[in-house]
């Protein structure tokens, strides 16, 4: 198993799995697949060549292309982890990324981060050996997530980008190889 490490840490499991069934990939938005920057926040990174405003989007939000291109190749079904339930679905972030109609947990009452961890088993109860992916860039969620995923057999990744970048090109790589080694 791996270890987290500062700035794009990683936690990863992965002994047998199903490589028939693609994994999971849990998304945050905010510092994971939106930097937190941008706009009054401080400039956006310089990982990706390019950002674009999120038109539906109330509140600044950045993504960049290659990033959202990167995450929709990666065979898994992607599923949104994240506090902004009414933004990624009704208010259009999916549909602004060309993910219309991706699902997102709904989180248990009240909403704070560590519900996501709830979210996250819960969604795992009805699919226990599914392997899967889950990219947080709250270190409370990452460090209570990392505690109950070593608990677990599942083959997974848990990924913690640092919140004014997002996910960079190398969180994805890492993504993508653990993705194929999970496929075979």
């Amino acid at each position: 198993m791996g270890n987290p490490r500062p700035g794009g840490g990683y936690d990863a499991q992965v002994p047998g799995s199903n490589r028939n069934t693609p994994p999971l990939l849990f998304l945050d938005v905010d510092g994971v697949v939106s930097p937190i920057a941008g706009a009054h926040m401080g400039p956006l990174p310089t990982c990706w060549p390019t950002w674009q405003r999120a038109p539906s989007i109330h509140m600044p939000v950045f993504f960049a292309p290659d990033l959202v291109a990167r995450l929709t190749a990666l065979p898994v079904e992607r599923i949104w982890c994240s506090t902004w339930e009414k933004e990624v679905d009704t208010y259009g972030l999916s549909k602004d990324l060309g993910w219309a109609g991706q699902p997102y947990l709904p989180l248990p009452a009240p909403v704070r981060p560590w519900n996501k961890l709830v979210a996250v088993q819960e969604s795992l109860r009805s699919q226990p050996d599914r392997p899967f992916v889950w990219v947080d860039d709250d270190p409370r969620m990452v460090s209570s997530g990392m505690r109950w995923a070593r608990t677990i057999q599942t083959p997974h990744l848990l990924v913690h980008p640092e919140k004014k970048i997002g996910l960079s090109p190398r969180h994805v790589d890492r993504i993508q190889k653990w993705v194929e080694m999970i496929r075979g």
